[in-house]
């Protein structure tokens, strides 16, 4: 199945048609990223024992993206633009966010090279994938609360939720730009907590 730059593979004739809608929302949300997009998408519906035994390391993932770009999805409701995850305490986004985020993973690698990839900070590679995204696993309004209380909660959604919150930051409040953020000294070792409590506030406030 090929939609525009969509190619798509394990998707049930059945679920074609939601697929689409799926993926129309998916490309208004990376039009959002200032550079070139991929050319060409591989999207991958495995079943769900094969996503495990061919994501050993990352099995409770939404989703995972291989050397060779092929995004591979896990845990799937088409039909309602949903996807889950085996992790708490927040289990669940829209599947077209997840699609967006594993497509930016490809972009930053094409855009900027695998060296660049692989050497920036995680924390600004997945904030910056979310903002794109617009989503997280973890309820917005609670995620700002948590933050501007200094909760302490080592979970991955709250986790992911702070890098966001960070990378929106440095992208709204402060105009930096992914290029800028991927290769700046200063965030080399920055804390992305520090920088969320900073933000949160500026952020909530545009709300």
């Amino acid at each position: 199945m090929v939609i525009g730059r969509f190619h798509v593979y394990g998707a049930e004739s059945t679920e074609w048609q939601a697929l689409e809608k799926i993926l129309a929302k998916t490309e208004l949300l990376i039009e959002a990223h200032q550079g070139a997009l991929p050319d060409n998408v591989t999207i991958v519906f495995p079943s769900r024992l094969a996503f495990r035994i061919l994501n050993v390391t990352s099995m409770n993932a939404y989703a995972s993206t291989n050397g060779a770009h092929n995004i591979w999805i896990n845990d799937r409701d088409i039909a309602n633009d949903r996807i889950v995850s085996n992790l708490p305490p927040f289990h669940s986004r829209t599947l077209s966010s997840i699609l967006a985020h594993e497509i930016m993973h490809v972009t930053i690698s094409q855009q900027f090279g695998y060296l660049t990839h692989w050497t920036a900070p995680t924390w600004i590679q997945e904030g910056y994938c979310d903002f794109i995204a617009r989503e997280t696993s973890m309820p917005f309004t609670e995620g700002i609360v948590m933050i501007q209380n200094h909760v302490k909660d080592n979970s991955k959604s709250y986790t992911y939720f702070k890098s966001y919150i960070a990378t929106r930051g440095l992208i709204e409040v402060e105009k930096r730009t992914l290029a800028d953020l991927l290769t700046a000294r200063d965030l080399r070792d920055a804390n992305p907590d520090a920088i969320a409590e900073h933000v949160a506030p500026l952020i909530a406030s545009q709300l």
